[in-house]
């Protein structure tokens, strides 16, 4: 799945900060933690809550990007709205071509 091409790089975004995000299901909700590489600590419950898997890892891409990188985030009034935008503007762009030499 394409999507989850998105969810690896943000993952990626968050390890180089020594974070990763554990996701988990309640109800019609999945919710995102922040939680430390080194310490598997949860470092910020409910960082982010979407109604899909995917958007609520983008709604926690874009929450470090208002809160804690200042920059970056696309439009949108709530966190999961500025997921819904970031998606969309993902899958219009197209699939990177492998190049040969």
């Amino acid at each position: 799945m394409r999507e989850q091409a998105l969810v690896s790089e943000i993952e990626t975004i968050f390890a180089a900060s020594g974070l990763s995000l554990a996701a988990r299901q309640e109800g019609d909700e999945w919710i995102v933690d922040l939680v430390s590489r080194r310490t598997v600590e949860v470092l910020a419950p409910l960082w982010a809550v979407g109604p899909t898997l995917t958007l609520a890892v983008l709604a926690a891409e874009q929450r470090w990007l208002v809160e804690q990188v200042g920059s970056g985030s696309v439009a949108g009034a709530t966190y999961v709205e500025k997921a819904r935008e970031r998606l969309r503007r993902w899958m219009d762009e197209p699939p990177l071509a492998s190049s040969s030499v």
